[in-house]
């Protein structure tokens, strides 16, 4: 019979013994192990590398290929033809006009998506005649000041509107300033991104837009490019399609 410290020695012992195999495999494994090959990077990437190094450039540099981004609006533009719908370009998080007006002009389009206040401000104050959009419904506090200074004749965005609720409210500052209101209506295309959720919902604001002279309705917006992403994705396009026939058959 073994004392209790012989028993500690030989646990002890086997755990030691055990590490070293995990040790020696480990190693062995990495001994069999093909060796990591890098290669260099193409020319192309390399002129880059060299460009950044003849500006003093060591920090992380966005550099746009002005061929190859002209090359992709084509590329998009010829994808587009058969179909001959108007392209409209988004303006992300900061209106580039470096990067929008060759890619505008390109397209052949004089049409934009902005998302807030401060993209709005600047297109108007840096392209005044654009016909924007607005990519996501803004609170009606954000929005009232550039309701109240829209004149008939004068250009003015599309607001997304998703709920009553917010129509009414956008309604309430365009009178009280006796200002045009174009209205574009959000619909979920299925994916519940937002937008108006059901036929009751968008036939509430319709009737409310028939009802107010100076709504204007321009048209409907559905959020779908997520549609590839799912399990069943010709399944989900067919009901993106479905949505938009049903809302369409409503205006």
């Amino acid at each position: 019979m073994k004392t209790p410290d012989e028993a500690k020695r030989r646990n002890r012992r086997a755990l030691m013994l055990g590490a070293g195999a995990a040790v020696a495999v480990g190693a062995g494994a990495m001994m069999l192990r093909k060796p990591d090959r890098g290669g260099a990077h193409s020319a192309y990437f390399q002129a880059l590398s060299r460009a950044l190094a003849e500006a003093g450039l060591a920090h992380p540099t966005l550099i746009v290929d002005r061929q190859r981004m002209l090359a992709n609006a084509d590329a998009a533009a010829a994808a587009l033809a058969p179909a001959q719908l108007p392209v409209r370009l988004v303006v992300k998080s900061l209106p580039a006009f470096g990067l929008l007006d060759p890619l505008a002009e390109r397209l052949k389009t004089n049409r934009y998506m902005v998302f807030n206040g401060a993209m709005l401000n600047e297109m108007f104050a840096q392209r005044p005649h654009a016909e924007l959009l607005l990519g996501k419904p803004l609170p009606v506090r954000e929005a009232a000041p550039f309701i109240a200074r829209r004149r008939e004749g004068a250009p003015g965005p599309q607001w997304l509107i998703d709920t009553p609720a917010r129509l009414a409210a956008y309604v309430e500052v365009a009178r009280a300033h006796n200002a045009p209101l174009d209205v574009s209506f959000e619909i979920d295309v299925g994916l519940h991104r937002g937008g108006f959720p059901n036929a009751n919902a968008l036939n509430a604001a319709l009737d409310m837009a028939k009802a107010e002279p100076l709504v204007r309705m321009r048209g409907l917006m559905g959020y779908d490019p997520h549609v590839v992403k799912v399990p069943d994705p010709k399944g989900a396009f067919r009901q993106v399609q479905e949505a938009y026939r049903a809302a369409r058959a409503r205006l």
